[in-house]
């Protein structure tokens, strides 16, 4: 209990100061054999403690209400990064950050995707917005209605690690996805 306390106060800091860094893990098409969505994976590398696994303060952030923040900081840096990948690409590549089940039930979700897409520049097409099957699962017709409006800016949707929880295949027609991420 002690170090999740001393976790949770030091990943406020953490998000302040900068030590989370995105990595980004390449998503491949297979018949062309090239690039076209790059993943943001949050890291912690914590000052005296070294690198901080994702299983480990993941949970503490959803928990404490800091995924908010958290969530917020690795969307604008994404989606500032992938705005450079275009300019020295000189084609559109594609970023996808995870959404936690929080971050999504936040009335202010759309709007906040929106201003961070003015902030940085970024096309809505090239922004893809990777959800777990528990933010869907609250409320299903919310959750349609929310995909839709997303959809419809030209954000891209998918479900990721389908098959870790719930795993009710008879909602998913109803939710619009572009893609469903298998476990």
């Amino acid at each position: 209990a002690r170090e999740r306390l001393m976790l949770e106060g030091e990943l406020r800091q953490a998000i302040d100061n900068g030590e989370i860094t995105l990595h980004y893990q390449p998503e491949f098409d297979l018949a062309t054999n090239t690039i076209v969505r790059f993943e943001a994976l949050a890291r912690w590398k914590h000052p005296t403690l070294g690198p901080i696994p994702p299983l480990s303060f993941i949970p503490i952030a959803e928990e404490s209400g800091l995924i908010v923040p958290l969530g917020a900081y690795v969307m604008e840096r994404a989606c500032a990064d992938a705005v450079k990948w275009q300019a020295r690409a000189k084609r559109p590549i594609q970023v996808a950050v995870n959404v936690s089940s929080v971050q999504f039930a936040r009335d202010s979700f759309l709007e906040d995707v929106e201003e961070t897409l003015r902030r940085t520049g970024l096309k809505a097409s090239l922004l893809q917005l990777e959800l777990t099957e528990s933010a869907t699962l609250t409320g299903v017709e919310r959750a349609a209605d929310l995909i839709r409006r997303l959809t419809g800016r030209g954000i891209g949707v998918a479900m990721d690690d389908f098959g870790t929880g719930y795993s009710c295949l008879s909602y998913l027609p109803k939710l619009f996805l572009d893609a469903l991420k298998l476990d």
